[in-house]
Formats: C-alpha cells, structure tokens, sequence
C-alpha cells in the first residue's frame, strides 16, 4: 500500500464504529463484515483532481453529518437483512448516544512515507488472519481437563485488562476473525480501482505522483505471468518474441 499504491497525496484514515448492540451479528455471521466494507471506505484521497491535471486539497467538512448518515445507513441494511425490526431500528435511530461513530484524526501528509508506511503496517497486523496475539501478555494454565488461558491489554481504553477463558472459547474467539472463503473485505474505488490503475501510465499528472512500479503496465505483467511457465516448459506460443519474458 505504502510503495505501490497511495499517491504522494494527502490522505485520511477514517475509523466506523458501530453501538455493542449490533455486534454479536458479526460473530454468527461472518460474511456481514464483507458486505458492511461495500459501505465504507477506509483511506480517503483528500481532494480531487481538476480537468487541466492540478490536485485540488479539499478538507473533510461537517463529520457530525457524515456519522450521522453512516448511522442510518447501518440501520437500513440492517433492517433489510431481517436482523433487527421496526422498532430496534426506531429506537436506534433516535438515541442520542447511539454508538456509531466516526473518526478520521489520522492525517497522511502529502510527502510523508514515514506516516503512510506506519499506517500501512497497523492495517497489515489488522487484517492478519488469524490477527496477530503477542504471547507475553498471554498465560496458559494447565489443570487436568482445564486448560486456561489469560490475555491482558496494554492498548487504550482496555489498558491492564486481563480476561480469561476456557481453551475452547479461546479457539472460538481466535477463529471467529477468520473470513468465509471468497469474502473481500478490502475494496478500491475511484482513482485506486484495479481498473483505473491499470490507466495510470496514460496519466501524466498521476505519474508525476506515484512509484514507477505502481505505474507499470499490469496488463502486460498479467501476459508475462500465463505466458512464463510455457517458455520454461519448452513451448513458447508460435510467433512469441524469445525477450518477450
């Protein structure tokens, strides 16, 4: 992310947080965390870029707004899935703490791959499956059949807790992270799509901005890819340049 995909841009990190109430959906239904990411977006470009090829900075505005749609964005999907009623959906709506909230204080400075590979390493240990668990907070107690095993936090709100669970839950609630087969939890839009990356190399002001490497013809690397194990076996394609791969 950091060497071959964000541009020399400022950008924002934005952080969605949804009330307790909701959650226990996520741990029976995994494939939710798949379909919620069709509805937010995680690292925004701060601006856009103007007809002649100039970045435009354009500052995030009213984020009380923004949380506020989130919100009733949440609650409609949902209420279409069958998940909560009327009623649960009325009330979510109304509440004037309601638990969704809304983040985006991490700023990526134009110029700064010191932040940019720093944020990039925080969403790597994140999205790790299972995610990453550091083995000196952990302690393993062995009793016959009971086998406990303690974890404490040392990170924000949850500083010094310690929890404890059965060797089961434990695996349980290890495992509940893992994603469903074929589900996509990460989703690019915009100037980031697979699709217009591939564009890049036709725009200069884009290039002026980004790697070499990410400027690079993918679909001619995607040719090299199908064509290289029929030149190692001995058949090359009939009219194939030989420096082609």
């Amino acid at each position: 992310m950091n060497e071959r995909l964000l541009l020399d841009l400022p950008h924002r990190q934005f952080v969605w947080s949804i009330p307790r109430i909701l959650r226990p959906y996520f741990r029976h239904n995994r494939r939710l965390f798949s379909e919620i990411s069709r509805l937010i977006i995680a690292i925004v470009l701060e601006g856009g870029f103007e007809e002649a090829g100039g970045f435009v900075h354009i500052p995030f505005g009213n984020l009380n707004r923004m949380s506020e749609y989130f919100r009733r964005l949440i609650i409609k999907f949902f209420l279409k899935k069958k998940l909560i009623n009327a009623n649960l959906a009325t009330s979510l709506v109304n509440w004037r703490h309601s638990g969704f909230s809304l983040d985006n204080s991490v700023h990526l400075p134009a110029g700064s791959t010191k932040a940019r590979k720093a944020l990039s390493q925080y969403i790597s240990r994140r999205m790790a499956v299972p995610p990453p668990l550091s083995l000196k907070k952990m302690s393993i107690q062995e009793n016959g059949e009971a086998t406990v095993i303690s974890y404490t936090s040392e990170n924000g709100f949850f500083q010094g807790k310690t929890e404890t669970f059965s060797l089961m839950r434990f695996f349980i609630e290890v495992t509940q992270h893992i994603p469903p087969r074929g589900s996509q939890y990460i989703r690019r839009y915009g100037l980031y799509a697979s699709r217009t990356k591939g564009e890049w190399p036709e725009m200069p002001h884009v290039v002026r901005l980004a790697d070499a490497d990410s400027c690079r013809d993918h679909r001619a690397e995607e040719i090299k890819k199908i064509l290289r194990p029929l030149v190692k076996v001995g058949r090359p394609p009939p009219g194939l340049d030989p420096n082609f791969v």
